[in-house]
C-alpha cells in the first residue's frame, strides 16, 4: 500500500482518508502491523477503524505509542471491547510476560479476534471473554 511509505505518521493518516475511494478492492487479510511487523490481523476493510489499519498500518496513533510504551513495562491490559484484537495483540507481543484480558460483547467479533490470536501466537497470553463489562 502507498501510504505506508508516508512520513511523518500523522500525515499518513490524513491522506490515507482520501485514498480509499481509489482501492475498493483492497486486501484485508494477513494485515501487517506498522509498529510490529510480526504480527498480521485479518480485518474487515468496510469498517473505519480496519481501513485505517490496513492503510496506515496502525490505528490511533497516540494510543498506539502510549500502549507500546506501557507494554515494554510489562503488566496486565484489560482490553474492553477488544474488537478485532488490534491493541491486544500488540500488548501481547511486546513482551512475552504480558498478558492480556480481551472483552469482546458482539459475537460477530468474537470469532474474528479468537482468529487473530491464535494465527499471532498469542493463546498463551490473550485470554478473549466473549461478554460486555458491567457495572456493579
Amino acid at each position: 500500500m502507498i501510504t505506508r511509505f508516508v512520513y511523518p505518521l500523522w500525515i499518513r493518516e490524513k491522506i490515507n482518508f482520501r485514498m480509499y475511494k481509489f482501492f475498493p478492492n483492497i486486501n484485508d487479510k494477513d494485515i501487517k502491523l506498522s509498529f510490529n511487523k510480526d504480527i498480521k490481523l485479518d480485518l474487515v476493510k468496510t469498517d473505519v477503524g480496519h481501513k485505517s489499519i490496513i492503510f496506515n498500518g496502525y490505528y490511533e496513533l497516540n494510543l498506539t505509542k502510549d500502549i507500546l510504551k506501557y507494554a515494554s513495562e510489562g503488566g496486565l491490559l484489560v482490553d474492553v471491547g477488544a474488537n478485532y484484537g488490534y491493541f491486544s495483540s500488540l500488548w501481547a507481543s511486546v513482551n512475552a510476560r504480558n498478558k492480556v484480558i480481551a472483552f469482546e460483547a458482539s459475537p460477530a467479533n468474537v470469532g474474528p479476534l479468537k482468529n487473530n490470536i491464535s494465527k499471532n501466537g498469542l493463546d498463551g497470553q490473550v485470554t478473549v471473554v466473549p461478554m460486555a463489562m458491567e457495572k456493579n
